[in-house]
C-alpha cells in the first residue's frame, strides 16, 4: 500500500477485519468508504485503518468524508463532535452530510482514552512530587 501523491490516486487499505478507501480531492483526501466486521468492533481495527491512512497522507492533510444522516445516525454524531460540516449542493440533494477536519484531529480523537490515561498519570506524578516538596 502506498500513496504516490497523484491527484487521481486512490488509497485502499484492507485487513482481515476491515477496509478503508480514500482518494485525493482538490482540498485534501476524501475517505469515501470504510467498514469493519462485526466481530472486530471495539478491538481497535478501525483505529488501525485510519492510522495507516494518516501515516500515508500526513498529519496535516485535510480529510473529508460524507455520511447519510438518516441511515447512519451514529456516524453523524461522531463526525459532528470532531469535524466541521461543509456540505456541497450535490451532497444536500443526495441526502448526505459532508465533514472536513485535519488528519491530526482524527489521530488525537482515536487515541483520546490513551492520552487521557497518560495525562492522568503525569498529573499524579506531578502532584506527588509537589506534595513531597
Amino acid at each position: 500500500m502506498s500513496w504516490n501523491g497523484d491527484k487521481e490516486c486512490n488509497q485502499n487499505i484492507a485487513t482481515q477485519h476491515g477496509f478503508l478507501a480514500a482518494h485525493r480531492r482538490r482540498d485534501g483526501v476524501n475517505v469515501w468508504l470504510a467498514g469493519i466486521t462485526e466481530q472486530a468492533r471495539c478491538r481497535s481495527e478501525f483505529r488501525s485503518l485510519v492510522s495507516c491512512l494518516i501515516q500515508e497522507v500526513g498529519m496535516f492533510t485535510t480529510l473529508t468524508m460524507t455520511t447519510r444522516p438518516v441511515k447512519f445516525g451514529n456516524m453523524l454524531a461522531i463526525l459532528s463532535t470532531y469535524a466541521c460540516r461543509c456540505d456541497e449542493p450535490a451532497d444536500i440533494a443526495a441526502g448526505k452530510a459532508r465533514f472536513r477536519l485535519p488528519a491530526w484531529v482524527v489521530w488525537f480523537a482515536l487515541r483520546r482514552r490513551v492520552l487521557a490515561k497518560l495525562l492522568g498519570a503525569v498529573s499524579f506524578l506531578l502532584m506527588a512530587y509537589w506534595l513531597r516538596s
